[in-house]
């Protein structure tokens, strides 16, 4: 048998650096990496991949010794509080949501950047820890703002922004960004430990970037959410393909249709993952 003459069907096999990517969209989700350490209040955009929007969430990192000497009851007794067992590391971020009056509330949010855009159709899960203390006086009391507010998670492209006002107020009726993607009550958030939380998401589109903030909910005209507020804290965020784990991803490459092949004749390979890829032959 002439083996030159002999076509020989080949099978690649792709092994990417993208195999390697975290499957967490949002790698800093212990909010480890920072730029450098907080020496005060309202310092969240130190903490990589994150920015404020409205009004001056906070960071907090132990391994900085900034949470011993910050000023206020927040800084005294509130994240204190919550240093005492952080989920994941040293680093945690702090913000703010409450009822003016009747007719309007405050709220701090901030933006995350994602490390890998939303795929639409997919389904995500939205897991994170989160703490709250139930003080019976000064700013940490949470139990009320529990029925009058809720907390959720907006994803947006930065091709089409979204807006963060400088107000310090916002009326009740006109809330100042859109609706939530996925949203969950205070009231189901743990009080006085960390505590899990978990939402599924299916994207609607593709998206690069993740609005996380405070909004009234259907009791915040009544006269009893008048003046309630709540300092809450997040760690060890993960936004990850429903069935994925935060660490690891298990992307299934195909190559397309087999092809057949012999001497001299060149294959092309398209779509060349980001990273480089090595190619065996099987």
């Amino acid at each position: 048998m002439n083996l030159k003459a002999q076509f020989l069907t080949f099978f690649i096999i792709i092994f990417s650096s993208s195999l390697l990517f975290a499957q967490n969209l949002f790698s800093n989700g212990d909010f480890e990496n920072y730029t450098t350490c907080p020496n005060g209040l309202g310092q969240i955009n130190k903490v990589i991949g994150v920015e404020s929007c409205t009004v001056t969430p906070d960071y907090y990192n132990a391994s900085c010794g900034f949470l011993t000497n910050s000023p206020g009851a927040e800084g005294a007794y509130c994240s204190m509080n919550a240093q005492a067992a952080i989920p994941s590391g040293n680093g945690f971020i702090g913000f703010f949501g409450g009822m003016f009056n009747n007719t309007s509330y405050q709220f701090e949010s901030f933006i995350l950047t994602l490390d890998q855009q939303t795929v639409a159709g997919q389904d995500y899960e939205i897991d994170f820890e989160m703490f709250t203390v139930n003080r019976p006086y000064g700013p940490c009391y949470k139990k009320l703002v529990g029925d009058c507010m809720d907390f959720g998670f907006l994803f947006f492209n930065s091709s089409n922004p979204v807006t963060c006002p400088t107000s310090s107020f916002y009326p009740i009726a006109t809330p100042p960004h859109p609706a939530p993607s996925v949203s969950i009550s205070c009231s189901a958030i743990s009080v006085g430990s960390w505590g899990h939380q978990s939402l599924t998401y299916t994207a609607d589109g593709v998206y690069d970037r993740v609005l996380v903030y405070f909004f009234p909910n259907a009791n915040s005209g009544t006269s009893a959410c008048s003046g309630k507020t709540g300092h809450f804290y997040m760690d060890d965020l993960c936004i990850k393909p429903v069935g994925g784990t935060c660490a690891t991803c298990d992307y299934n490459i195909d190559a397309g249709a087999d092809t057949q092949t012999g001497p001299n004749l060149a294959i092309s390979v398209a779509e060349i993952p980001a990273g480089g890829v090595s190619l065996s032959w099987v």
